[in-house]
């Protein structure tokens, strides 16, 4: 009766590599390949994406029973059913949250029997005792389900105990139901069931009824009143009641809330005021005296107020929350039943929104969990017992938190009421599958219904889809999520090269590789030439020779593929693609430059020191220009800058064995070698005829 990270296991594990430096020369060597970066940071966004949890963020209290909006704009209600103010179709009272409306709830309120809300679409509906015309309806018949009572152009709707004020869009005041004693604010004591325009009720903002008062607040900041004066509810030093509005105060409020005979007010410098009856203290101010004009309770700091039956709730700046008035049923929620004429701390923060009952309170913390204390006889206190509780008890409505653990979007998350029934849906990105639930839910299948008895913690798990859809040799998992490559076509740019072979070489699958095809048709030609009939078929079975590595994180995904135990040495000692006909790849001089140095510290040694032999006679043919054929070792590149030393035999068993260097640094032609043995250079001619 009263009124607001990525997961860097993951990408380790995609590029095989194994620890965090060898991630940081992927992306080092990456900022080029902008169709791998956008992957890349794809994934990353993926994995830390999560779904947005629907949880309460505002309540409402009637007499006996409480209406909880949440997020989404779902409702769920409580306690008292007797003339169905629950709207759910029968008398029963609900010791639990039950669902009431799946969606579009706006703004609510609950009356002593009956109970309105408002939809996005600005219509109005109603539910419960229909006595005096409070549903507005234009009838006098009670409804167990809620029915349109207007159709649009309601922004707000407040219940007092047997009447209904509405705020319509344009600010006008609107008023129905019961007006014994003109809280309706119509010049009359006339009942009414249909809307009716309150004098005075322009540029209203703010609404609050009791009992059997009424009090607005217009957009100046001023406050008004109307109804019965019986106690000085209204605040204008008298006690005869009105029925059209009385101005009280001309400026400076922020806030008001009626309780059942009185009233509290925030004004603008945060401080808070009351009047009308003090049987209880639940003014504030010390004593049990009524008062027909506003006493200040406290000079600062107060940002929401709400009065109950004979109690009072305010929340201070830092979030606490505190009360004071009867207590007799423990509303007041300190551990105790005795009543306080001044406020007392209840809870020190994180509080968001309170709601006074009769005789009960309940509030929501920041993070949406909702509380509630005192009277229980009709369950309205949710926590499923009808007991009273005179210290916060956590009302049933529990949290589903529903995880992606990568790979997918999940669905279903929320507060929900107790034995609800939710659906958990799991939706895989691209390249991904559904695999399988596990904590609150279980099972392979996407979609999982649970009825809702207790917080709720699922999580699904998505797995890479290892699935070739184009038969490429590539997953669509490392298509779709790494390359951005179509896993519906070989060939995604149509440049002759599958999309596996452009993968596996560095090349962007996206892009026609133009370059690529021309220097690979001059190689096929040179085999043919080299006396090959069948350029394609020897260059295709020799193709490893011809991988254009351009990034490092290709070059140690084949190292690890080949059996290759440290992948940095694979890639020093076979970074000899043909690529570098036209660009360097950052190990190829630092490869240069270990070979010298071990070159060197084995010549000082004697040729029978020469432990790399061995990795010198791995075959080679790339039949091109710059390559030569050494006798037992086979072809070898002589472009210092690439591989400046080669290993020189006339057979493999021959005793004159010595290292040849590259001379290109002393003046002499390409393809000239000083003789370490000798001491003597060697030119091409021999060489290329020996």
């Amino acid at each position: 009766m009263t009124v607001f990270t990525p997961n860097i296991l993951i990408l380790l594990k995609v590029f095989k590599i194994r620890s965090v430096k060898g991630l940081g020369k992927i992306f080092a060597n990456c900022f080029g390949k902008l169709p791998r970066i956008k992957g890349i940071l794809n994934l990353l966004f993926l994995i830390s994406a999560g779904a947005l949890l629907a949880k309460v963020e505002f309540v409402s209290s009637g007499s006996f029973h409480n209406l909880i909006r949440k997020s989404d704009g779902s409702l769920l209600v409580m306690g008292a059913n007797d003339a169905s103010q629950l709207g759910d179709a029968t008398d029963t009272n609900r010791p639990n949250p039950i669902k009431s409306q799946p969606a579009q709830v706006t703004t609510q309120s609950a009356g002593d029997k009956h109970s309105v809300f408002v939809k996005t679409d600005g219509s109005l509906w109603a539910m419960g005792l229909n006595s005096e015309g409070q549903l507005g309806d234009g009838s006098f018949t009670n409804r167990d389900f809620p029915i349109k009572s207007v159709d649009s152009n309601i922004s707000q709707s407040i219940c007092g105990w047997n009447h209904t004020l509405l705020i319509k869009v344009d600010g006008s005041l609107w008023a129905m139901g019961a007006n014994d004693y003109g809280q309706l604010g119509i010049g009359s004591v006339i009942n009414q069931n249909t809307p009716q325009s309150v004098d005075q009720g322009t540029s209203v903002i703010a609404v609050a009824g009791g009992r059997y008062h009424t009090m607005f607040l217009k957009s100046d900041s001023s406050l008004w009143a109307m109804g019965r004066n019986n106690f000085g509810q209204l605040g204008n030093n008298s006690q005869i009641d009105v029925n059209s509005p009385v101005q009280i105060l001309s400026e400076g409020v922020t806030a008001v809330a009626a309780g059942q005979f009185h009233t509290l007010v925030i004004k603008t410098d945060g401080s808070l005021w009351a009047f009308g009856r003090n049987n209880s203290g639940q003014l504030g101010d010390g004593t049990l005296n009524d008062s027909l004009l506003p006493v200040q309770i406290l000079d600062s700091g107060v940002v929401s107020i709400s009065a109950g039956g004979e109690h009072s709730l305010f929340t201070k700046s830092d979030g606490s929350l505190w009360g004071m008035g009867f207590n007799g049923f423990g509303q007041l929620g300190n551990a105790s039943n005795s009543d306080s004429y001044s406020p007392i701390e209840i809870i020190n923060a994180n509080i968001a929104t309170i709601a006074a009952g009769k005789h009960h309170s309940i509030f929501v913390k920041t993070e949406g969990s909702v509380w509630s204390m005192g009277l229980n006889d009709y369950g309205q206190l949710g926590d499923g017992t009808v007991l009273n509780q005179n210290s916060p008890t956590k009302v049933n409505a529990y949290f589903a938190s529903v995880n992606s653990l990568g790979g997918g979007a999940v669905d279903g998350g929320g507060q929900y009421a107790y034995g609800e029934l939710t659906t958990f849906e799991a939706t895989p990105d691209p390249g991904y599958n559904f695999g399988f639930w596990t904590g609150s839910a279980s099972g392979g299948s996407a979609l999982v219904n649970v009825t809702v008895t207790g917080d709720l913690d699922a999580n699904a798990t998505f797995l890479e889809n290892v699935g070739d859809t184009d038969g490429d040799g590539l997953s669509d998992f490392f298509e779709i999520t790494i390359f951005l490559s179509n896993p519906n076509l070989v060939d995604t740019d149509g440049d002759g090269f599958s999309d596996f072979d452009e993968n596996r070489t560095g090349l962007d699958p996206n892009v026609e590789n133009e370059n690529y095809r021309a220097l690979l048709d001059q190689h096929i030609s040179d085999a043919t030439t080299s006396g090959f009939n069948d350029g394609v078929a020897w260059i295709t079975q020799n193709r490893s020779t011809y991988d254009f590595n351009t990034s490092a994180e290709v070059q140690y995904e084949y190292g690890y593929n080949q059996g290759f135990s440290d992948t940095i040495a694979m890639v020093k000692e076979n970074n000899n693609s043909l690529y570098y006909e036209w660009e360097i790849n950052e190990f190829v001089t630092q490869a240069a430059q270990d070979r010298e140095e071990l070159v060197r510290s084995e010549l000082a040694n004697g040729v029978a020191g020469l432990t790399s032999i061995a990795q010198l006679r791995a075959e080679k043919s790339p039949h091109a220009q710059n390559w030569y054929y050494q006798p037992g070792l086979g072809w070898l590149w002589t472009n210092q800058t690439v591989f400046p030393f080669v290993y020189f035999a006339d057979s493999i068993e021959t005793r004159d064995s010595r290292w040849l260097y590259s001379a290109i640094l002393e003046g002499l032609d390409d393809g000239s070698y000083f003789d370490f043995l000798t001491e003597k250079i060697i030119d091409s001619g021999y060489l290329s005829n020996p």
